[in-house]
């Protein structure tokens, strides 16, 4: 990429001599046309900045072009983006999506044993931090933070969904049995 100047002379036997310069210019080439390879549709969040392995067909990154990336860490819309460097110009921007990861770890376990005038509820393990419970006593009904309990003879049908940021919600149901 420049401008070189070429200088000349001709000559002939009988001729005049002719002497000048001309210029050549190299004009950095666009990026903005060619293909990316090694870019998925969609990745599952990790925790960490999710930075695909993407190149630009026939080029070197790091000589030829430059990759960036933001919006790489949370669930939603990432965008990786080329930019031409050296002997190129342009730039490719492209985007990804970071979809839910699902929620592991987390165990609940409903209650059953025989009448004894005490209150019972379910019991809930390895709840991540950051994480919200929350119970209905019908599929469809209000959900609230207030764990379920029964004292009395029957059954109560807990239901409870586990939701995090970034994260899957875990929905489920359990018994209390009296």
């Amino acid at each position: 990429v420049g401008i070189t100047e070429v200088y000349y002379k001709v000559i002939r036997p009988n001729y005049d001599t002719y002497t000048g310069k001309v210029a050549i210019v190299v004009n950095a080439a666009d990026i903005s046309k060619k293909e990316v390879a090694g870019l998925k549709e969609s990745y599952v969040y990790t925790g960490k900045a999710i930075t695909p392995e993407v190149t630009v067909d026939g080029l070197t990154e790091g000589q030829e072009y430059e990759v960036a990336y933001s919006d790489n860490v949370n669930v939603g819309s990432a965008k990786v983006t080329l930019a031409g460097k050296g002997n190129y110009t342009g730039k490719i921007e492209k985007t990804f999506r970071i979809t839910p990861a699902e929620l592991t770890g987390v165990k609940v376990t409903g209650y059953e044993g025989s009448y004894d005038g005490k209150s019972h509820t379910i019991t809930v393990e390895g709840l991540p931090e950051d994480a919200e419970i929350t119970y209905a006593t019908e599929k469809d009904g209000k959900y609230t933070s207030d764990k379920p309990e029964r004292t009395n003879v029957g059954t109560t049908e807990v239901y409870y969904k586990v939701s995090k940021a970034n994260y899957k919600t875990l929905e489920g149901a359990v018994r209390i049995i009296i």
